[in-house]
């Protein structure tokens, strides 16, 4: 047997075994109210799945990875907008939720505040899957950080 034919075997037994990926249903589409996208000021929405029917034409990203938003450290902050074409950050959001390992061992690393904004200029906080560490999923979000940046700026911290 060749290296690669013992790679797909392994790989078969260990699904049929149930040691594979395991997900569980996503939580519920529900009606997204756009908003004017912010990141500072009031309080933002909860994040939510993206719907299919929404079309984002830009995303703003308020802080950095590593850094956070300023919602979570206040000071000076990255703003950053970015355009382009969001059919794969979109897969990246409907991926489905890992079901949680407890014996998984993560570390949390803070995230900026992402919107994705449609042509109206309206926009929302999308929802990361969870891997099974019960940890945020972001590939849509480097999806994203990959886009044409066309504007960014480090910005005060109001207050």
């Amino acid at each position: 047997m060749r290296p690669s034919e013992s790679v797909t075997v392994l790989v078969a037994a260990l699904l049929v075994s149930g040691c594979g990926a395991e997900y569980v249903d996503p939580p519920p589409e529900t009606p997204v109210r756009l908003q004017t996208p912010a990141c500072t000021g009031n309080t933002p929405p909860p994040p939510m799945r993206v719907p299919a029917d929404f079309t984002p034409v830009e995303a703003l990203v308020c802080g950095e990875k590593l850094v956070g938003s300023p919602r979570q450290r206040p000071g000076p902050y990255l703003y950053t907008r970015y355009r382009g074409d969001f059919a794969d950050a979109l897969t990246g959001f409907a991926r489905r939720d890992r079901k949680r390992n407890p014996n998984c061992q993560a570390s949390v690393i803070a995230l900026p505040e992402l919107w994705l904004i449609d042509q109206t200029g309206g926009g929302f906080i999308p929802r990361y899957p969870m891997d099974e560490c019960g940890t945020d999923n972001i590939k849509a979000l480097n999806e994203i950080l990959a886009l044409t940046v066309v504007e960014r700026e480090r910005r005060p911290f109001p207050g």
